[in-house]
């Protein structure tokens, strides 16, 4: 029963809900679901009857069909996509290339990270030489189009990203749209060109530092954000970003425990 025990200290159980409203400010809301932490705490963990087993699992899986790890997660990475190639060609006069895009991504998820526990869009990240890429988005490029942006094969693996209409900011919130315009303020410029931008990622993007130095074109964990693993911290030693990571990559690893189940 200790596991169970040290996983009910750390767990705060809920959905992160992140409804669009026409105002200023969108920022995530805890909703604690008393129910569905049941669930998850006592269907982890493996002990008592088939019978409890059985019961646990349905306690969760009822419960979880509303769970949402990043809400409206494709519309925000949708709209991620379009205002870096819409706002980066305006303000560089030249078109968005992949290698920005992905740049631009990867420093919004980690800064997130870093400043408040949770990734703006957790995609999923591998250390490639030139920096941290996407990998999902990289192995569709050469058919990826949507109604908000398409890319454009260039010829000689280059590839550029049109916008076709204008992003809606109303899935972000304050925190997260002040980090995509100061992306675009700091890298957007007439002068500026792409290896900058991948030479800051590989300094500033500490996950992305750590994870090439051991295993080149590895996937890249969240948690290496941090300067030592959070799980380790008591919780009251633990900083608010940290104390976020934690809820939310349980929360993550709680949902992944049930398909494998």
């Amino acid at each position: 029963m200790k596991e169970l025990e040290d996983v009910s200290n750390i767990l705060v159980i809920g959905q992160f809900e992140n409804t669009p409203k026409r105002r200023n400010e969108t920022s995530p809301d805890l909703v604690i679901d008393i129910r569905l932490a049941v669930g998850i705490l006592l269907y982890c963990y493996r002990g008592g009857t088939k019978k409890q087993r059985h019961s646990n699992k349905r306690i969760f899986l009822y419960n979880t069909n509303n769970l949402k790890m990043i809400a409206y997660r494709k519309e925000k990475i949708d709209n991620a996509i379009c205002f870096f190639a819409t706002e980066h060609q305006k303000k560089s006069g030249k078109p968005l290339t992949q290698t920005y895009l992905y740049k631009y991504l990867a420093f919004l998820d980690f800064l997130s990270v870093e400043k408040m526990g949770i990734p703006a869009l957790d995609l999923e990240y591998r250390a490639m030489p030139w920096g941290p890429v996407p990998h999902k988005l990289y192995n569709e490029r050469k058919s990826l189009k949507t109604d908000l942006y398409e890319f454009i094969d260039m010829g000689n693996e280059i590839f550029v990203i049109r916008p076709k209409a204008h992003a809606d900011l109303i899935y972000f919130s304050e925190f997260e749209r002040d980090i995509m315009n100061q992306l675009i303020s700091r890298y957007a410029t007439h002068y500026g060109r792409a290896n900058e931008i991948s030479e800051d990622s590989h300094k500033k993007i500490r996950a992305y530092d750590k994870t090439y130095k051991i295993r080149k074109n590895g996937i890249i964990n969240y948690i290496l954000t941090f300067n030592s693993n959070p799980y380790l911290k008591p919780r009251e030693n633990r900083t608010q970003a940290e104390d976020a990571y934690v809820i939310y990559d349980s929360l993550k690893q709680a949902r992944k425990c049930t398909r494998e189940k």
